[in-house]
């Protein structure tokens, strides 16, 4: 039953490490609690078949695999932080950090009964082990609280380039709009030029035309006149 145990044990470890390995390099997202929970639950119950004298060693392992799987799972969890441009997924680093909280309880809480039962099957309080549980709970409290704060300055760093962005282009639209009021100003001005300068040429050709009709008139009543003197 020993060596069940211990191949369990250091199989688990390489197959966990693999699988974080894998998710790092090939980027895609994978429940590390669906493997951790059920090896975790299975050494403890290969621990519990052991003989008494077995189990101390057989607790320390237990502890050392969930100590382990909790450094897996935070790895996970700030890779996802970290490796993301635009914002992440909270779901994709709550549910690393949820594995690592889970099999750190079960690692430290029954491998510690596991090494506390002495020959005679004697069980010390658990005072201890629980001051290990709240501290892997501040632990776990103070990540989703740094996880949290990094996700609102992601949010808020976003917000101020939005803001940079429509401030820039509020500033681009209001030179464009001065440029084409006065273009529209300019084409105002100088049509009335055009329009003055037409109808005073247009007033000049018009007296021009009197002038030449008057002279017409003048020269035909010479032309009468000397019709009827010489005719």
């Amino acid at each position: 039953m020993e060596k069940y145990f211990i191949y369990t044990y250091r199989s688990g470890i390489v197959i966990a490490i693999s699988i974080a390995v894998t998710m790092v390099i090939f980027d895609f997202s994978f429940n590390i609690l669906l493997f951790s929970l059920p090896y975790m639950l299975i050494l403890i119950f290969l621990g519990y078949r052991l003989s008494v004298a077995e189990r101390n060693m057989a607790g320390e392992r237990i502890q050392t695999a969930g100590y382990l799987h909790t450094l897996i799972g935070f790895s996970i969890a700030l890779l996802h932080v970290r490796g993301s441009q635009e914002g992440f997924n909270i779901i994709e680093v709550m549910q690393p950090l949820g594995s690592a909280l889970i099999t750190s309880i079960l690692g430290w809480f029954a491998g510690g009964e596991l090494s506390s039962i002495k020959r005679d099957g004697d069980i010390p309080g658990i005072k201890d082990e629980m001051g290990r549980l709240s501290a892997e709970l501040d632990g776990f409290t103070n990540m989703v609280r740094a996880v949290h704060e990094n996700y609102i300055k992601t949010i808020q760093g976003f917000s101020e380039e939005y803001g940079k962005l429509l401030d820039k282009q509020s500033k681009e639209s209001e030179k464009l709009l001065g440029k084409q009021k006065k273009l529209i100003e300019e084409l105002i001005n100088g049509s009335k030029g055009v329009l003055a300068g037409t109808e005073e040429t247009l007033g000049r050709l018009n007296s021009s035309s009197h002038g030449l009709i008057d002279a017409m008139n003048k020269t035909n009543g010479l032309s009468k006149d000397f019709s009827k003197k010489f005719g």
